[in-house]
């Protein structure tokens, strides 16, 4: 069932939360350059976990770093992320869903089938009823849909290099997608290889923010 907070709760419980994501971020300084951390401190300021734009933003130099550095606490997150309910706005919660998908990309590449497990299930907890079976279980169509690219749109069409912060958002409109696209990992066209590709020109595409080899 969806969840409803009044905007009390929804201001306490960003109050709390968005530090926790900051310090997780703060764990990674070494990735960003400077512009980069000064994104990661403007997201950790503007969160609202109250709305679309405001879970957005938190949660963007999340995906940055997770792109960049695929680090494996990752799972840390997952505390912050179970905290976020699902109101009934699926656009709202898509960034959390990003989270889950970009933690299962890094656990199953780095071959740990246990950790992966949980962020597998998180993946369509909307679409599932809020329970916790597999993404394909309930085989509603939206699903396959998104694992073919349907939500992906033009946002790889990106900038490169991305030199500003809404060429930056841009672009993680377009992580955000292939890493949930990769975890449902069912798609003839966008196949998993395609889009570690994809993720890869991303990061150096954003070498303003992130630190690159």
């Amino acid at each position: 069932m969806a969840t409803k907070l009044t905007p009390k709760q929804w201001k306490e419980l960003t109050a709390e939360l968005a530090p926790q994501v900051g310090g997780w971020l703060s764990r990674h300084d070494s990735v960003f350059t400077d512009r980069g951390r000064e994104f990661a401190q403007r997201a950790i300021d503007k969160a609202n976990l109250a709305g679309e734009a405001g879970t957005r933003t938190l949660f963007e130099p999340v995906l940055l770093v997770a792109a960049s550095a695929e680090p494996l606490d990752i799972d840390d997150l997952f505390a912050i992320c179970d905290r976020i309910p699902f109101t009934g706005d699926y656009f709202q919660w898509d960034y959390v869903r990003a989270t889950y998908a970009t933690a299962y990309r890094i656990f199953v590449k780095g071959g740990d089938a246990e950790k992966a497990g949980y962020p597998l299930q998180m993946l369509s907890f909307p679409e599932n009823g809020e329970r916790l079976p597999e993404p394909f279980a309930s085989g509603l169509p939206a699903i396959v849909n998104r694992a073919n690219g349907g939500v992906l749109g033009k946002s790889a069409d990106y900038p490169r290099p991305t030199t500003t912060i809404p060429g930056l958002q841009h672009l993680l409109g377009a992580v955000r997608e292939w890493n949930i696209m990769w975890a449902y990992g069912t798609s003839s066209e966008w196949t998993r290889e395609r889009i570690d590709a994809e993720l890869a020109q991303a990061v150096a595409s954003a070498s303003a923010f992130v630190a690159t080899a």
